[in-house]
């Protein structure tokens, strides 16, 4: 029944209880908080499981949103005050504590001010901050292995490599057919953006 769960139905299993792990982000400890609160002592996060136990630690998909000022923006003045606001340490602190964890600094330094190490998730839960931080570092976005791309947000946001897979899968489908339905679906999405 799992091949069409999507992230929040497998946290959900998480949250009642009926699986013992979840591959997820720092996300997870507010979804524990809100949904099983009574959970929320007994969870951590550990690194990506290995074959070996001495095989070495390798990094985790990320995710990264670019943010752009569009070339026929109405107001590209105000898209790049908007954008520069954003990374006010300020402004940038409030965002980090509207998910403590969940939301990981990417400004170098910001992890090691005061006002960032008092939040008490970011405290109760250093390992997993530790753990995440570190296999983040390792690890790449879909499509931003050689640096930021408008067309890898449509690449990942759309399911359509996904849904390849689950044609292959579960009804059956030609590799070379499901595939190239695929492609066709994506030169359509990237085709908006040109």
């Amino acid at each position: 029944d799992s091949v069409n769960y999507a992230v929040l139905d497998q946290a959900t299993l998480f949250y009642q209880g009926k699986t013992a792990f979840d591959f997820n982000s720092g996300f997870q400890i507010g979804g524990v908080e809100t949904n099983s609160p009574e959970l929320s002592d007994q969870i951590d996060c550990a690194m990506l499981p290995k074959i070996n136990a001495d095989d070495p630690d390798y990094g985790a998909e990320t995710s990264n949103i670019p943010i752009v000022v569009w070339q026929n923006s109405e107001h590209p003045e105000i898209c790049k005050a908007f954008i520069k606001k954003l990374y006010d340490k300020d402004t940038y602190m409030k965002f980090l504590e509207a998910t403590p964890v969940g939301m990981l600094p990417s400004i170098t330094g910001i992890s090691d001010t005061p006002e960032y190490q008092k939040n008490e998730t970011v405290k109760k839960f250093s390992n997993a901050v530790d753990v995440i931080t570190k296999t983040m570092d390792m690890g790449t976005a879909i499509g931003f292995e050689k640096g930021p791309s408008v067309e890898a947000g449509l690449l990942t946001s759309q399911g359509i490599i996904e849904s390849m897979f689950q044609d292959i899968i579960t009804n059956g489908t030609d590799v070379k057919k499901a595939a190239k339905t695929a492609e066709d679906k994506l030169n359509e999405v990237f085709s908006s953006i040109q």
